[in-house]
């Protein structure tokens, strides 16, 4: 789908995301910070549930710190990785931001393959619920197809080209990650998917409260749902270039039905940027119809 494509159907259809109240000792402020890298531009989507004269600003604070404290956030297997090889081939600059593309070549940890089916369980199990014998027959190629390509791994690493992003925000920090998220097939092929078209940068810039915001924050509530594991990299907590992880998505959500027309996102978490101890993560948001 072009970012042109994706940019009107967002404005016009898709509510915005993002969100999250400062509390501060007279007031609150909503804030959001949200940068299209793909489209180089931001967007504003469409309309906050809260203002003051419809709720208690208050409140819904003191129940998100609540349900931080409480909530048992999902748990996915992630692996160190390392930039062994890298190439400058496109910089863009904005008002506030500097965007530089990078071609690279990773050295990525092996994985286990209960980790693998661990990672994927949910989809894994929505496929046999919804599709009986097909689903197990899906499930199980992919499952046979990972152990070969496992087996066929020599040492303890596998290498990967990809393209990496670094993102640097003029007089403030700078976060670093993949350009898209991956697929790994049944034949341990990983190939790109979904862009990333989506960052999230602030107080409240975790995949956490990005996908709490969204589920309890706005006029029309997203959903958790479930959908193929893709992978992508971050350069989780500092940006250079030493704390680069291979990871799944932290959480996926879904506006509409997904046996129909839906939207869908994945969201990463990449940690916090020490230069402004700010939160951040990325995540891809695209429109599906189910056939």
């Amino acid at each position: 789908m072009s970012c042109g494509r994706l940019e009107k159907m967002v404005k016009h259809k898709l509510i915005k995301m993002g969100y999250r109240i400062i509390k501060d000792r007279y007031r609150a402020v909503l804030m959001i910070v949200l940068l299209i890298v793909t489209c180089g531009s931001f967007i504003l989507m469409g309309q906050t549930s809260l203002t003051n004269d419809q709720i208690d600003v208050e409140e819904l604070v003191q129940e998100k710190e609540k349900a931080r404290l409480i909530v048992e956030q999902k748990k996915y297997h992630s692996w160190r990785g390392e930039v062994i090889s890298k190439e400058l081939v496109k910089v863009w600059e904005g008002e506030i931001h500097i965007v530089e593309v990078y071609k690279v070549r990773v050295r990525i940890a092996k994985p286990k393959l209960e980790e693998l089916i661990e990672n994927e369980k949910e989809y894994f199990d929505w496929l046999i619920k919804t599709l009986g014998k097909a689903g197990e027959e899906i499930v199980q190629r992919r499952i046979e197809g990972w152990k070969k390509w496992l087996e066929s791994i020599k040492g303890d690493y596998f290498e990967i080209e990809s393209f990496s992003v670094k993102v640097k925000l003029k007089g403030t920090g700078t976060i670093d990650f993949w350009n898209a998220l991956y697929f790994l097939d049944e034949y341990g092929n990983l190939y790109p998917m979904d862009p990333v078209n989506l960052v999230f940068y602030g107080p409240a810039g975790s995949a956490w409260d990005v996908q709490y915001d969204m589920k309890n924050w706005l006029t029309y509530k997203w959903v958790d749902t479930t959908g193929i594991t893709l992978y992508t990299m971050v350069d989780k907590d500092h940006a250079d270039g030493k704390d680069w992880v291979f990871k799944p998505q932290d959480y996926q959500l879904r506006y509409g039905d997904p046996f129909g027309y839906s939207y869908h996102i994945r969201i990463y978490d990449g940690g916090y940027d020490w230069d402004l101890f700010l939160e951040w993560c990325i995540a891809n948001v695209h429109y599906e119809k189910w056939v």
